[in-house]
């Protein structure tokens, strides 16, 4: 485990970017109300029972959620959404991943993607990482979809 002022440094590393470009108002036209365009993603790390709020807020507006084949056929040019999709992932698989926003996931019916260190999830879930068992039980369910993490990259913001 690394200690505490290398991973302030790091998550400092990571959002101090996103926090700049909100400053300058970079970000895609509908955070600031206007037209839809694509299909946004939105990117968790960790979260807590607030992430609710978020899910009810994108069931209310009438959006649902989808998988990788469809981002896949997005990006070939294959499909495209009609406005009322979006795609929710989950960076590094946290605890609070099969703890927390699994369930939430359940409730709304919404789906996700989740990027994992492969090599680093635990047969179970501890106090870090979301574990193999949470992982296949959410996949089984159809409320996530697993894929590969790297386990170092640069920042990229979209």
């Amino acid at each position: 485990m690394h200690p505490f002022s290398y991973r302030l440094a790091r998550r400092i590393q990571k959002t101090l970017p996103d926090f700049v470009d909100v400053a300058r108002g970079r970000l895609p036209e509908f955070v600031y109300g206007g037209p839809l365009r694509g299909l946004p993603a939105f990117t968790y790390h960790a979260v807590d029972q607030s992430f609710e709020t978020s899910l009810a807020a994108l069931r209310d507006g009438g959006y649902h959620t989808v998988g990788a084949a469809e981002v896949a056929a997005f990006l070939h040019g294959d499909w495209a959404p009609s406005g009322r999709e979006v795609v929710l992932t989950f960076d590094d698989g946290l605890v609070s991943l099969a703890r927390v926003a699994v369930p939430l996931l359940r409730r709304y019916g919404f789906r996700a993607l989740a990027f994992v260190v492969a090599g680093r999830v635990p047969p179970r879930s501890d106090q870090l990482l979301a574990g193999w068992e949470d992982l296949r039980a959410a996949a089984a369910d159809g409320v996530l979809e697993v894929g590969s993490h790297s386990l170092w990259h640069h920042h990229v913001p979209v």
